[in-house]
């Protein structure tokens, strides 16, 4: 039996009643709609007691008061709209009991409060809407159990903190709608697995950089408030580029990710085991970022002269090894405390084996000569590596590394 007025549950049976109380009376009931019929007071407790409800729908009156904990008896509630009153107080746990609701709507209220976690357990919903009320908290990474939602709306409340990862597990949606929060941090990646490609995120505290879900960035920093986050941090690599073993020349390369009003990319500088200069392998800035200090012990090669955000001084000072057991490792690094507040991390480059003396000779005889070519050939037949024979220093074994090695042997007087 059904009781209505109303648009969403249907209307079978029309049943006259004076005030909300007295559904409570009607224990058979499968269905309630009074939508939009001025209906004012709580929702009374003992609306738990109708337990063969399925559909309830009191959107669009005056209804004032809690959600009634009872609430969580209908268990074989399918649909549940309470929207369109002015309901206070939290949204009662009891909810997560009614695990048969496919549609979940409480919009335009002023409930308080968070989400509770035992949303969580309601996964056969397809539509939960919680917009325009005054929710606060974070978002529950318990939603990301509910994968079979398709509309998602939690905009125009308080919330709270960082999107939850879980929220790329919601792979059905085809709306998301979480904007005019006070959402902070960065939005995870995993975002981009959710159903959504241009989810509603503006008016948010969220900060760059921004994910993007392949129609460019989800948001931008116009439409967030981004006063709270802090400047991106860039990495710095220190570590070895191209060497030329035959020569005893060793590339050492910078790599300053890219920030905001600093130089960035990658540079490097060649220099020989005793400290001397080769070439400056980004172009022409030896003499304003470079030096080398050489004594008997260790060669120091110093980045200078930096700018990251108009501080300017020594970067970094890096120390290496001499030549010794065949190995260049960097020893030490030093920053400044200036430059080191402005960047995340420093990773340091492994040591690089120095054991071929001549590039090309990998038969270790101290010659270049067919002996060479047929063991590269041999290696190349078994996809083996040998970095002696690699020639062309590409981090490969192949027919390149023959061609070079005969052009030198060809060369040779």
């Amino acid at each position: 039996m059904s009781i209505g007025w109303g648009q969403w549950c249907t209307n079978e049976d029309e049943i006259e009643i004076d005030s909300i109380e007295e559904i409570c009376f009607l224990s058979d009931l499968t269905e309630i709609n009074l939508y939009n019929n001025q209906l004012t007071g709580e929702i009374p407790s003992c609306i738990g007691n109708l337990i063969n409800l399925t559909c309830l729908d009191l959107g669009s009156n005056q209804l004032t008061g809690e959600i009634p904990s009872e609430i969580g008896n209908l268990t074989n509630l399918t649909y549940l709209y309470l929207s369109f009153n002015q309901l206070t107080g939290e949204i009662p746990v009891e909810i997560g009991n009614l695990t048969n609701l496919t549609y979940l709507s409480l919009h335009v209220n002023q409930l308080t409060g968070e989400i509770p976690s035992e949303i969580g357990n309601l996964t056969n919903l397809n539509s939960l809407d919680l917009s325009y009320n005054q929710l606060t908290g974070e978002i529950p990474p318990e939603i990301g159990q509910l994968t079979n939602l398709t509309y998602l709306y939690l905009s125009f409340n308080q919330l709270t903190g960082e999107l939850p990862v879980e929220i790329g597990n919601l792979t059905n949606l085809t709306y998301l709608n979480l904007s005019i929060n006070q959402l902070t941090g960065e939005i995870p990646e995993e975002i981009c697995n959710q159903g959504d490609s241009s989810p509603s995120l503006s008016n948010n505290q969220l900060c760059p950089p921004y994910p993007d879900c392949g129609e460019g960035p989800i948001t931008s920093e116009d439409e967030q408030d981004t006063s709270e986050c802090e400047e991106p941090q860039p990495e710095v690599y220190l570590g070895f580029g191209e060497l030329d073993i035959e020569n005893q020349v060793v590339e050492i390369v910078m790599d300053v990710g890219e920030t905001e009003g600093m130089w960035y990319g990658v540079t490097g500088i060649q220099f020989d085991i005793t400290g001397g200069i080769i070439e400056d392998t980004f172009g022409g800035y030896i003499d304003n970022y470079f030096s080398v200090v050489s004594n008997s012990e260790s060669t120091i090669l110093i980045f200078g002269d930096y700018v990251i955000n108009d501080i300017s001084g020594i970067l970094v000072n890096v120390e290496f090894n001499e030549f010794v057991d065949s190995e260049l490792c960097i020893t030490n690094w030093i920053i400044s405390d200036e430059i080191l507040n402005l960047i995340d991390d420093v990773n340091i480059g492994d040591c690089i084996s120095l054991d071929c003396s001549i590039l090309g000779d990998v038969n270790n005889d101290s010659s270049l000569n067919i002996l060479d070519l047929v063991q590269i050939s041999n290696l190349i037949l078994d996809n083996g590596y040998d970095e002696c024979g690699d020639t062309n220093s590409d981090g490969e074994l192949n027919i390149l590394d023959l061609v070079t090695l005969i052009n030198v042997i060809l060369d040779q007087p």
